[in-house]
């Protein structure tokens, strides 16, 4: 028994709590976009129809843990010494997380060393749901907790791609550049009120700058990139355009012909713009069929007063053109594009060359205009 003060205080809580990037691994992880199950089409619904994950419900065993008894006095602070049984060690590499493992303690002299984990002091009062059960003596760090994590040790920009991850309906793989498929597991106003608990703790002011930023519904990191280029502000080197909402769907009218009324999903669709940018890439949209449903596509939103732009890899990485299409979106929404930000043409390079796959070895910008 420890004492503090005047007070001996023992704690029976067994289970491992997973934090930080063993953690983000777990959300990455096969098991997890298997329980998550396959996100509904977007042509069947739209993104602000299509809840994120109600976490844990899907999960085995899972319940949200809201009693981790956690206060900022010594004399009633948790004490809780992890140690990795042979069963969870065993657990864990099952299911794809390496060693070493990070688990959380909820008191500074609870850290030790172990050779299979790293430990980190958990050393602010966490709100209800940070926890979430997903084994019958394992914890994970909920989305939020995770995010909150990883801008502690990461900055705006690498933050902001993990909240578009999180609320997106796509994973990362742990092992390739590859991802796949599933639920959003949660929303960016999950984020903003997990992160509105909070004051003075590592990371919260990255986190809540990214925050800002973050869009729900993105589909895979080339939206994410494209998106993140266009929404962050021009002290980040950004484009610094507003109001995008990815893959909303739009009701195209029926025609006099008698065709009943239909759904477009925007890839990113500037509202008060009434701009869309269409992601296209070569494997999807190479052949002639496709070509021709496009040009369709681009036609009839046109009808409908929305001007229809189709960008492609080779586009994203030549600047001038991006920035031709900002100062598009940014007339046509009553604004000017007007950088204003010191440096800004160095920082723009350098947000490009982190966001855009090829750009830095692509050489199609002007020297001239970075010296």
């Amino acid at each position: 028994c420890e004492v503090f003060g005047r007070t001996p205080f023992y704690h029976g809580l067994m289970d491992l709590c997973l934090v930080g990037h063993t953690a983000l691994e777990f959300w990455r992880s096969s098991f997890a976009c298997e329980l998550a199950g396959p996100p509904t089409p977007f042509w069947e619904a739209d993104t602000n129809d299509r809840p994120a994950l109600q976490l844990p419900a899907p999960l085995p065993h899972a319940f949200l843990n809201t009693n981790i008894p956690y206060t900022a006095h010594a004399a009633e602070s948790v004490r809780y010494l992890p140690k990795i049984s042979s069963h969870q060690a065993k657990q864990l590499l099952e299911q794809g997380f390496v060693p070493p493992f990070k688990l959380g303690v909820f008191h500074e002299n609870d850290r030790r060393l172990m050779l299979e984990a790293q430990t980190c002091s958990l050393s602010a009062k966490l709100p209800s749901g940070s926890f979430i059960k997903v084994a019958p003596d394992i914890m994970v760090a909920s989305p939020p907790l995770c995010y909150l994590q990883y801008a502690a040790h990461h900055d705006v920009i690498d933050t902001l791609l993990l909240g578009f991850e999180l609320c997106g309906y796509y994973a990362l793989s742990n092992i390739n550049n590859e991802f796949q498929p599933r639920k959003a597991l949660c929303t960016s106003k999950d984020l903003a009120r997990y992160l509105s608990a909070f004051t003075h703790v590592p990371g919260i002011q990255t986190a809540r700058d990214a925050a800002r930023f973050v869009r729900n519904g993105s589909a895979s990191p080339m939206e994410t990139a494209s998106a993140a280029l266009f929404l962050l502000p021009f002290r980040l080197g950004g484009l610094g355009q507003r109001n995008a909402q990815l893959n909303a769907n739009i009701i195209l009218p029926g025609t006099h012909y008698g065709s009943s009324s239909s759904l477009r999903t925007c890839d990113l669709l500037f509202k008060d713009a009434l701009f869309e940018l269409e992601y296209n890439d070569k494997e999807n949209h190479g052949t002639t069929r496709q070509r021709t449903k496009d040009a369709r596509r681009t036609g009839e939103m046109r009808k409908l007063g929305i001007i229809c732009e189709q960008i492609t890899l080779e586009r994203l990485q030549t600047i001038p053109e991006m920035e031709s299409i900002a100062c598009e979106i940014a007339k046509r929404a009553g604004r000017r594009f007007q950088p204003r930000t010191a440096n800004y043409k160095q920082k723009q390079f350098e947000l490009f060359c982190r966001l855009v796959p090829g750009f830095a070895y692509a050489n199609r910008f002007d020297d001239r205009s970075y010296a």
